[in-house]
């Protein structure tokens, strides 16, 4: 479901003919209205997002499981 709610977002806004700048995320909470610009949706979780991976990354190789020289991380791949 939250794939297909994705791929409706993604479908109009390709057909609006608008920019993201164009959008506007409004929160209201009573009486009270924040705006932020569309690209704090995606910049903030990713930012997060990336926080994390590298708190897993710093965990894992603290506890003895370093990263593979053999691992590319541009094509998912291990080397042989």
């Amino acid at each position: 479901m939250t794939l297909e709610n994705l791929k409706t977002a993604s479908d109009l806004l390709k057909t609006s003919g608008s920019r993201l700048e164009d959008y506007d995320i409004v929160f209201v909470n009573g009486d009270a209205k924040a705006v932020f610009p569309f690209w704090n949706m995606l910049n903030g979780p990713i930012a997060d997002a990336l926080w994390h991976t590298g708190q897993v990354v710093s965990f894992r190789r603290s506890s003895g499981s370093p990263f593979n020289s053999k691992a590319s991380v541009f094509s998912g791949t291990v080397r042989e």
